[in-house]
């Protein structure tokens, strides 16, 4: 009986051995976590063991967002917004200078300074603020009201930002520019569906399959896919954060000229470029500019491509190029 107890337990670490081989020479090395209030996914995939580099990254990823968070009261945006003036390091610095060069390249439809307005709506509480309470907080709103020197950020006229919009974004090229530095060739970050790829998937040769979610159905379900390579895919949508009052239906992406959510034609917008910061605010201003606007846009804008989904289920696709297949 004691034998055949120690030939079991022999027998289970001998199968604990080989698979722990087994997962060592698979060639993918997977962390997955939370943070930037959503689930973060970082996958690479190489025959040699990157899984010191994954957890660095990992904990790049949550260094990162006790600066960019609005609600942590350990943040630098946090403490930025409460003092008004804060000197900011170098990645926080670099975060508002990007969302100030994007507030100008939308023409203010993406703005960094949205917070006084965003913080109105609560999805949480169901919370439709009073016409009097968004006036005030409109008249807070505008990039004019941030001055830079240095490191330093002054904020007047009760301005605050709101880096939410671009920090998944900017952490995933951040993530992947660190897995490259440490000799990693295929790799994909995937922040709360803010994607980044690196090189190619283990099957397909020509990059990364991306799914494009469906507005209208469960979760999981696509209205198609693309392939990408060494590139973002950022889809902003109307159905990611909402609550319904009265019949009608109130989400996340504010229109800062109404100050109420958007109510254009559009219900999504995936944008596809080098760059997953600048794809992450686009994505969100172009769902607000509707349609006509949001093509017009990005035509004129050749390091973007773009597919949008309209509420009539209609499906536009910038450019032949970025592969869309239609299920």
């Amino acid at each position: 009986m004691k034998k055949a107890l120690l030939w079991g337990i022999v027998l289970i670490l001998i199968l604990g051995v080989l698979w722990g081989s087994f997962l060592n020479t698979s060639g993918t090395y997977e962390k997955i976590g939370y943070a930037l209030d959503t689930q973060i996914r970082i996958v690479v995939y190489d025959k040699k063991d990157y899984t010191l580099a994954v957890e660095e990254a990992y904990n790049e990823i949550l260094r990162l967002d006790k600066l960019f968070s609005n609600f942590n009261e350990q943040s630098e945006t946090y403490k930025l917004n409460k003092n008004k003036e804060l000197a900011v390091s170098d990645e926080l610095l670099s975060l508002i200078k990007l969302g100030m060069e994007i507030t100008e390249a939308t023409d203010g439809v993406y703005d960094l300074t949205v917070y006084p307005l965003t913080t109105l709506w609560d999805y949480k509480k169901e919370n439709v603020p009073q016409k009097e309470e968004i006036k005030k907080a409109k008249a807070k709103i505008g990039i004019s009201n941030i001055d830079i020197d240095g490191n330093k950020v002054i904020l007047s006229n009760e301005c605050e930002i709101d880096v939410s919009s671009i920090a998944k974004g900017y952490i995933a090229d951040y993530i992947i520019d660190l897995l490259k530095s440490k000799g990693v060739k295929n790799a994909l970050v995937d922040a709360g569906g803010n994607i980044k790829v690196l090189g190619n998937s283990p099957k397909n040769k020509d990059g990364f399959i991306i799914g494009i979610k469906s507005p209208f159905e469960e979760m999981g379900q696509t209205v198609g896919s693309i392939t990408v390579k060494d590139k973002a895919v950022v889809t902003s949508g109307i159905y990611e954060r909402n609550f319904e009052k009265d019949g009608k239906m109130y989400h996340h992406i504010i229109d800062i000229s109404t100050g109420y959510p958007s109510d254009s034609d559009l219900v999504s917008a995936t944008v596809i470029s080098d760059n997953s910061a600048k794809a992450d605010a686009y994505a969100t201003a172009l769902v607000i500019m509707g349609s006509k606007k949001a093509m017009e846009f990005i035509e004129n804008n050749p390091h973007i491509e773009g597919i949008l989904i309209t509420k009539d289920k209609e499906i536009l696709v910038s450019d032949d190029s970025i592969n869309f297949k239609k299920n």
